[in-house]
C-alpha cells in the first residue's frame, strides 16, 4: 500500500503527487484509490483557472497514465447535482449548480467509458476529527451550545464506513481479476 502526498515524505510507502505538476506514475495491476482534488466549493468559485487545471485536466491526465492495467476508484461528489431531488442513484442526470461540481462532472464524463475506472460519489464524509464535528463533542464535553445549519441538508456518511466499503470494493476486484 503507498499513499500520495504534496508534503515531505517521511514515509518509504509515500509517493509525491503534486497535481499542480503531474508526473508519470507507472504501476501495473494496481488498485488505485483516486481522491485528491481541490475540495473547497469556495476556492472552485473564485479560482477557477487553478481548480480546474488540478481538479479536471490534470486530473484526467493521470487518471488517463494510471489506466495501464489498474483498476481505479475516483472519488467523485453529490456536488454533482442540484440537490433538487431527496435521493439521486448513478442513473441520474447530472445537474451540478457550483464550479466544484461542474469540475468533477468533467472528470467524471471523461473516464467513465474505461471499464477500468470506477466513479463513487460521496455525500459528506465525516469523522471526529473534522472541525465541524471536533468543535461540537469539545462543546458538548464543556456544556456549552451547538448551532447547526439549518438550511443545508445532505447526508453525511462516516469515514470508517466509506474505508469498509471502498475495501469490499477492491477485494471484490481482486477475486474478480
Amino acid at each position: 500500500v503507498y499513499f500520495t502526498t504534496r508534503n515531505e515524505i517521511k514515509d518509504s510507502k509515500g509517493l509525491y503527487l503534486d497535481l499542480n505538476n503531474v508526473k508519470n506514475f507507472f504501476f501495473e495491476n494496481a488498485i488505485i484509490f483516486f481522491c485528491a482534488s481541490i475540495s473547497s466549493i469556495a476556492k472552485c468559485e473564485t479560482n477557477t483557472k487553478i481548480t480546474n487545471l488540478i481538479n479536471v485536466k490534470n486530473t484526467i491526465e493521470l487518471i488517463n497514465n494510471l489506466n495501464n492495467n489498474c483498476k481505479i476508484f475516483y472519488f467523485s461528489s453529490h456536488a454533482v447535482f442540484d440537490g433538487d431531488k431527496k435521493f439521486y442513484n448513478e442513473n441520474d442526470n447530472t445537474s451540478p449548480i457550483c464550479e466544484y461540481g461542474k469540475q468533477k462532472v468533467q472528470v467524471e464524463n471523461a473516464i467513465k467509458h474505461n471499464s477500468h475506472n470506477s466513479i463513487i460519489r460521496l455525500s459528506k464524509v465525516i469523522s471526529k476529527n473534522i472541525p465541524l464535528i471536533f468543535n461540537w463533542i469539545k462543546n458538548i464535553n464543556e456544556n456549552r451550545n451547538i448551532y447547526a445549519f439549518d438550511d443545508v441538508f445532505l447526508a453525511p456518511i462516516s469515514l470508517p464506513h466509506i474505508i469498509k466499503v471502498i475495501l469490499n470494493y477492491a477485494f471484490y476486484y481482486i477475486n474478480q481479476g
